[in-house]
């Protein structure tokens, strides 16, 4: 049996100050998009070329 805090929502928002909640839009998701939601973050896709050029300018930002 899963305990709450073992549950995605609870991990992603539970560590968020009360007051950082309330900077974020909820948004209310049919059964169907919650399910691609849900298995984009828990089987995401690989990194394509766009998504790593954008990682190693980050990158060369911070530094």
């Amino acid at each position: 049996m899963k305990r709450e805090e073992d549950s995605l929502p609870y991990i992603l928002i539970c560590p968020l100050l009360l007051e950082e909640r309330d900077q974020y839009i909820r948004l209310i998701l049919n059964e169907n998009s919650w399910k691609q939601v849900m298995d984009a973050l828990e089987n995401p896709p690989k990194p394509n070329a766009k998504l790593k050029h954008a990682a190693h300018r980050l990158r060369n930002i911070k530094t």
